[in-house]
C-alpha cells in the first residue's frame, strides 16, 4: 500500500491538536526552565554576597585578633624583659657581695635550743646562706619560674581577648 494512501485515512484534526499540545508542552518546559534558571541565578548572587560579607567579617575579626595577640607579645615580651633584667641585677648583687642570698632554715637533726640556753655563738633565729655553688641553681629556678607565669599570663590574655572578640 502506497504512503499516500495510509496517510489519507489519519485523522489530521486530531494529529494537528496533539502536535499543537506538545509545542505549548515544550514552550511550557521551556519557559519554566528558563524561570527556575533565574531564581538559581539569584539564588547563586545571594549566596556569594552572604559569602562575601562573612569573608569580610572573619578577615576584620583576624586582623582585631592578631592586633590583641600582637599588643599582648609586646607586653610579655617587655616585662620578661624587665624581669629577666631585675634576676641579672640580683644575681651580679649576689656575686659582687653587696647582698647575700639567705634563707630560712633550721637544723631538724638537732633538737630546738630554747632562747635562754642559747650561748653567744648561737642565735636561735639566725638565717642560713645559701652556698655560693647553689646560687646558679636558684637563679636558674627563679627565672624558670618567671617564665611559666609569664607564660601562663600571656595564654590567660589570649583567652581573654578570644572571649571578648567571640561575643
Amino acid at each position: 500500500m502506497p504512503l499516500v494512501t495510509l496517510l489519507r485515512g489519519l485523522p489530521w484534526r486530531a494529529i494537528g491538536v496533539a502536535l499543537l499540545a506538545a509545542g505549548l508542552v515544550w514552550a511550557g518546559w521551556t519557559a519554566r526552565g528558563w524561570v527556575a534558571d533565574a531564581e538559581i541565578s539569584g539564588m547563586k548572587e545571594r549566596h556569594a554576597a552572604a559569602l562575601a560579607e562573612a569573608s569580610e567579617a572573619a578577615r576584620t575579626r583576624e586582623a582585631a585578633l592578631s592586633a590583641r595577640m600582637a599588643a599582648i607579645d609586646t607586653m610579655a615580651t617587655d616585662q620578661r624583659r624587665k624581669d629577666d633584667d631585675e634576676i641579672r641585677r640580683r644575681r651580679a648583687a649576689v656575686d659582687a657581695g653587696a647582698v647575700r642570698l639567705r634563707v630560712a632554715a633550721r637544723c631538724l637533726a638537732a633538737p630546738s635550743v630554747p632562747p635562754a640556753a642559747a650561748g653567744a655563738g648561737l642565735d636561735p633565729g639566725a638565717r642560713a646562706e645559701l652556698d655560693p655553688g647553689s646560687r646558679p641553681d636558684y637563679f636558674a629556678l627563679r627565672s624558670g619560674m618567671t617564665r611559666l607565669e609569664q607564660k601562663l599570663a600571656a595564654c590567660q590574655n589570649v583567652l581573654a581577648a578570644d572571649r571578648e572578640d567571640g561575643r
